[in-house]
């Protein structure tokens, strides 16, 4: 777990597929995906770690 994390935390794992061609085939497309994520699922909680990205091309 995480030390910053209450023991009656959540914690959800999300997998998205399908995503903008945007994001994919540059370390720049990366970085705004991860944003993008951040910035979208904020929203709902705490965002401790938006973990690995890795498009499938």
């Amino acid at each position: 777990g995480y030390p910053s994390l209450l023991p009656d935390s959540n914690a959800l794992q999300i997998t998205f597929f399908n995503l903008s061609r945007q994001y994919y085939g540059s370390k720049e497309g990366i970085q705004e995906l991860r944003h993008d994520m951040f910035v979208n699922l904020s929203h709902y909680g705490t965002i401790v770690d938006y973990g690995t990205v890795q498009p499938f091309c």
